[in-house]
């Protein structure tokens, strides 16, 4: 067994929260190839630090209304850490910001990858992801949703 701390998000009162939490996976090893693959929970990836539950979740966050809910970036880093971005980061681009955030809109088709999303800026990219996991429904509707196509299109053994 495997043991690795994973932020998830759990839907409390019409809010998200961000949980760390242990995910537990298990590695098994090929006695013909001699090669191992962990497999742990849908939406778990590999050397992931966020599961894809909480990508989904912080993405629906910081979408802009009526695909999301409208929250900024800094406020979406707040929920996850639990404190504000660094000073750092305000002093580079002079307003918080959470870079996580746009690395994940960029790799959107590696974690899901049967989205086929268009070509475009980020914000483009974004929503037509957050309309596939279902525009209008509530956001952990979305993000089960998202876990769903997350583990159809995702890792396989």
């Amino acid at each position: 067994l495997t043991t690795r701390t994973v932020a998830w998000p759990v839907f409390e009162q019409g809010e998200f929260v961000i949980l760390w939490v242990t995910a537990i996976g298990r590695r098994f090893w090929c006695p013909v190839c001699h090669s191992n693959t962990r497999v742990a929970h849908p939406g778990v990836g590999a050397g992931a630090r966020y599961a894809a539950a909480a990508i989904a979740a912080l993405l629906h966050l910081v979408g802009a209304v009526p695909f999301g809910v409208g929250t900024s970036e800094a406020d979406a880093f707040r929920l996850a850490r639990g404190h504000g971005v660094g000073i750092s980061e305000r002093g580079r681009s002079g307003r918080p910001r959470w870079t996580s955030i746009r690395r994940w809109i960029g790799d959107l088709e590696k974690r899901w990858p049967a989205l086929i999303l268009p070509t475009g800026d980020r914000i483009t990219r974004l929503h037509a992801a957050l309309l596939s996991f279902g525009l209008g429904l509530p956001g952990n509707e979305v993000v089960g949703v998202a876990v769903l196509a997350q583990a159809r299109g995702g890792m396989a053994m």
